[in-house]
């Protein structure tokens, strides 16, 4: 007695997960007598679990680079800021393969903050996985490991992505956060599509990026890329940072694909701009 209470349950609603801080849980449970229930059933399992706050982080198994250890259950719950989408990247990957299924090892992705949520990938074996990104800002990780073969397991890196889809003839977008700062690590990308036969204008009300300190030719730090089409391998048509106003920038055709991405470091205000269809030349 005498612990802190982490939840004191009743009813017929099925309670959320509940960790403990440390290796030990006390349990209590008071029956009045007055009436009866089937009343409850439950796992527990000894896990390691983080809570990982922020735009951008690292993340590995258990021992690495050594062997991860056998019987290990492990937790991660990764949260970035509101508006922006959990990117994670791996650097190295293995674990033992259990083939279809990976019903021996396994690291199982999710998209929200509980066990419950969308699975976005179950993975295993030692091939390097392509990124996977949630649809918002949370994602929700869990290894399991069987009580064979271990291997050296995984480390990744998280960031904070973000993205539009803007369809119409006029409208305004900005940087995450504007007017206040955006933040440090992130990733964002609008996608502006006005009606066939026009070209989109893009004209800037304000700007201020970090320009990286160097000449104005190029952006090593934080930069927006404006291209002439649908992706990020459309012609590039400015590449800005610093806080100068740039110039209006259009385009040959009806779609403008934007991306911004900011460093580990200084941010800014960002910018806002105003987009509209102009007459095709």
């Amino acid at each position: 007695m005498g612990a802190n209470l982490l939840s004191k349950l009743c009813g017929s609603d099925l309670p959320f997960p509940v960790t403990s801080s440390g290796n030990v849980m006390f349990l209590e449970f008071k029956y009045t007598g007055a009436g009866s229930k089937q009343g409850f059933k439950a796992q527990w399992f000894a896990t390691y679990g983080e809570t990982l706050n922020g735009n951008a982080g690292d993340l590995q198994s258990p021992n690495y680079p050594g062997d991860y250890p056998t019987q290990a259950y492990n937790v991660w719950h990764i949260t970035t800021n509101p508006g922006t989408r959990v990117r994670l990247t791996f650097d190295a990957f293995d674990l033992e393969d259990g083939s279809t299924g990976c019903y021996r090892d396994s690291l199982v992705i999710r998209d929200g903050r509980f066990k419950k949520a969308p699975i976005l990938q179950r993975l295993c074996g030692s091939d390097l996985p392509p990124p996977v990104t949630a649809s918002g800002n949370v994602m929700y990780l869990e290894f399991r490991s069987d009580h064979s073969v271990s291997r050296p397991g995984f480390t990744a890196h998280w960031s904070a992505d973000c993205a539009e889809n803007l369809i119409g003839n006029n409208g305004t977008l900005q940087s995450l956060n504007y007017p206040n700062n955006y933040p440090d690590t992130v990733q964002c990308v609008w996608t502006i599509t006005t009606d066939p036969g026009t070209r989109v204008r893009l004209t800037f009300e304000t700007f201020d990026v970090e320009s990286g300190h160097v000449c104005k030719t190029s952006c090593p730090e934080d930069s927006l890329v404006i291209r002439n089409g649908n992706n990020r391998t459309a012609r590039q048509l400015a590449e800005l940072c610093g806080d100068d106003l740039p110039l209006p920038v259009t385009t040959s055709g009806n779609v403008m694909y934007l991306e911004f991405k900011s460093g580990r470091y200084d941010t800014r205000r960002g910018f806002r701009a105003q987009w509209k269809a102009g007459q095709s030349s």
